[in-house]
């Protein structure tokens, strides 16, 4: 559900339909869905830029100014790519084309300096979990939809 305060989507209570006043990964998703309005996306676009979120190695799976917060503990502060694929992509499907190439420019500069993984700390960008896990080919896909302004791959048919 959307949060102004927050300029992401929350999680919301199955029962009541509370808000859960704790933004995470999934709060940037429905950019790639293209749920948002214009008017919430652009919100998004300037939310994701804020210290909560542009760690070195953006997306930090939770927000950063939460208690629970740690950049390099599982699901909690860490960074994947294939999460910040779909938010790249969802930013650039609004407009917000910089934005979206900081977040692939990073991440792809990241996994070319420490190696492709699973996920990484969003500090350090060290690599945690499984070394070259599939999934992680989303990092091409980065390049290859053309999200990134630095980085670039191009696919020509046979």
């Amino acid at each position: 559900m959307w949060d102004e305060a927050s300029g992401t989507f929350l999680s919301v209570n199955r029962d009541t339909l509370e808000k859960i006043p704790v933004a995470t990964i999934g709060s940037w998703i429905p950019l790639m869905a293209e749920v948002p309005t214009d008017v919430m996306a652009k919100r998004m676009a300037e939310t994701i830029q804020t210290d909560h979120w542009n760690t070195p190695l953006p997306v930090p799976t939770v927000d950063r100014k939460d208690k629970r917060w740690k950049s390099d503990d599982y699901w909690r502060g860490d960074v994947w790519p294939a999460p910040n694929y779909q938010i790249a992509k969802g930013l650039a499907l609004y407009g917000h084309k910089e934005a979206a190439a900081q977040i692939a420019d990073k991440t792809v500069a990241n996994a070319i300096r420490n190696g492709v993984s699973e996920h990484y700390d969003a500090l350090s960008g060290k690599p945690l979990g499984v070394r070259f896990l599939g999934m992680s080919c989303t990092l091409v896909t980065l390049m290859l939809d053309g999200l990134c302004a630095t980085h670039a791959l191009t696919f020509k048919s046979p």
